[in-house]
């Protein structure tokens, strides 16, 4: 996938990712909220991914909302920063085999498994 369609794939998807950063960005996230999901069917990797959500928290806190910087990356064309979000968010959802059902879920775990081609990359930094 190049960039250009990456983009336009996260710009057709924004509703959904938005969404998603909304209810499970870290940034967003209130501890222990479980936000419609049934059980965590992984408590080792919930653990692990706590963890994970803490230091994304103590380190984003005073960055504008992940909707801010997620808007403005899909305007300029930064795919990075946009990835970067989504994969912040995908660790903010809770280890549960339900969380397929999650609005802007499997729109962002697309986006995160078909990057841009290094080339495509390479040549547009």
């Amino acid at each position: 996938m190049t960039i250009e369609q990456w983009l336009n794939q996260a710009k057709r998807d924004k509703e959904k990712l938005v969404s998603l950063l909304t209810n499970y960005h870290p940034s967003n996230r209130q501890p222990g909220r479980r936000r419609g999901v049934d059980f965590i069917t992984a408590p080792n990797a919930e653990m692990a991914c706590a963890q994970v959500r803490k230091v994304i928290q103590d380190t984003q806190k005073d960055l504008p909302s992940p909707i801010v910087r997620f808007n403005e990356a899909l305007e300029s064309g930064n795919w990075q920063v946009i990835d970067r979000l989504l994969n912040d968010a995908w660790f903010g959802v809770p280890e549960s085999t339900s969380c397929w059902s999650i609005e802007g879920f499997s729109e962002a775990v697309r986006l995160m498994e078909d990057l841009p081609e290094i080339d495509d990359v390479d040549n547009h930094d």
